[in-house]
């Protein structure tokens, strides 16, 4: 690869990273407006939430899409 071409795959690739970043983030908004937090707890996930079987879904879509 010539130093151009180098150049410009990654700039795409860059480019690709933070639009799955950007896209990721959407989908986090989405879950933590759609599940309200606990009381007196907004600054953590709480445990009833990581285990919750839309949240373990939300991961493997994540995960599955970031590679």
């Amino acid at each position: 690869m010539t130093g151009s071409n180098a150049r410009k795959h990654l700039e795409a690739k860059h480019e690709h990273n933070c639009e799955q970043r950007i896209e990721s983030i959407k989908r986090w908004v989405e879950y933590i407006e759609s599940e309200p937090p606990e009381r007196g707890d907004h600054n953590r996930t709480p445990s009833s939430t990581i285990n919750s079987g839309r949240f373990k879904a939300y991961r493997r879509r994540r995960t599955t899409n970031s590679t």
